[in-house]
């Protein structure tokens, strides 16, 4: 309850304020070689929607890390994709120990 009033679709808009992306997306894109666009341009299936946080249960339902970092060229985040392989590489591990915890999602919010 607490996250759904960001999550919900602004009618006015047409958008959400803030979209989380799911931490497995990040991780298969770097893993396929894919390239790191803005977040208004990824697929639906990269977020975690309100329903979905909805079915998630427990005290830890869904953690969350915060990216921030400044785009390399004004007109691509990460032209090499090098933050992209490194983020990719660096989430994978962190979610192989957290799954042995019980927490197989996280979601991502870049800034």
């Amino acid at each position: 309850t607490a996250f759904e009033s960001a999550l919900q679709v602004d009618p006015q808009h047409g958008v959400s304020p803030v979209k989380l992306i799911d931490m497995r997306f990040i991780i298969a894109l770097g893993e396929l070689g894919g390239t790191m666009v803005r977040r208004q341009d990824l697929p639906k299936e990269a977020f975690i929607d309100l329903d979905t946080l909805k079915r998630l249960k427990g005290p830890s339902m869904l953690p969350i890390i915060s990216i921030s970092h400044p785009w390399q060229q004004p007109d691509h985040p990460d032209p090499k994709e090098v933050n992209l392989q490194l983020l990719a590489k660096a989430m994978k591990l962190m979610l192989e120990f957290f799954k042995r915890l019980g927490i197989g999602t996280f979601a991502v919010f870049f800034e």
